[in-house]
């Protein structure tokens, strides 16, 4: 016999999979109606957007719910999990939670189940923005944010008790990072060249990437784009 895989639920998740499971018929059908489309991007950020501008729920509860969603989608694809028996491995997850709005019983097992597997079965769009966020996620570093500190720096001369003869202006390049879902960071000191060279290397990184982003898209393929541009 078969042992069937076993799921532990995040505790930060609880919230967002119970507003999934406790929304209202009309509200579930907009969301629905939401996730039925394409998607026309990869970026979880962007697809959140687009959600969130499709509905007419809570823009915190649409980030979480999507987010929780998104989870699930890969987890199902990285444990290979059979959509059949999916469902009820959610479910008997739930019940390990002792967290009151996600534990099913007799009266709301059978519409957590069928809400399960509906909103499991977007593998067009939400599905694949899933896919896009594992494959980003396997790199050993992934960028979190970026900050840079200037101050001057005083330059004596021989006379250590004399006034400073001049000031050299360091910046210090602050790079936060996620390592082993931990997040890092690494200072690194730059001059005033080093700006420019930085920002020459972005600027030709940014042309790259909208040159390969039109030949993929020319070809119906998406891509993944910043999500501030």
């Amino acid at each position: 016999m078969a042992i069937k895989p076993y799921l532990r639920i995040p505790k930060p998740d609880y919230n967002g999979l119970a507003k999934l499971l406790h929304l209202k018929d009309e509200q579930l059908k907009e969301l629905l109606d939401a996730l039925n489309e394409k998607t026309t991007t990869l970026s979880r950020e962007r697809f959140i957007t687009h959600i969130t501008d499709k509905v007419s729920l809570d823009v915190n509860d649409v980030e979480e719910m999507i987010g929780v969603l998104i989870t699930l989608y890969s987890v199902k694809d990285s444990a290979d999990l059979d959509m059949r028996e999916y469902p009820d491995i959610l479910l008997r997850a739930m019940e390990d939670t002792q967290f009151e709005p996600l534990i099913p019983n007799d009266s709301n097992r059978d519409l957590f189940r069928n809400r399960l597997t509906t909103l499991l079965n977007f593998d067009a769009s939400i599905g694949t923005v899933s896919k896009a966020n594992v494959i980003f996620s396997e790199h050993t570093n992934i960028f979190h944010e970026a900050r840079i500190f200037t101050d001057i720096r005083p330059v004596f001369g021989d006379d250590p008790g004399g006034a400073p003869i001049g000031g050299l202006i360091v910046h210090k390049l602050k790079i936060t990072y996620m390592q082993n879902n931990e997040f890092r960071d690494i200072y690194v000191a730059l001059d005033t060249d080093d700006l420019q060279e930085i920002r020459e290397v972005l600027d030709r990184a940014e042309i790259k990437s909208q040159s390969i982003s039109t030949l993929l898209q020319s070809d119906s393929i998406l891509t993944i784009e910043g999500d501030n541009t």
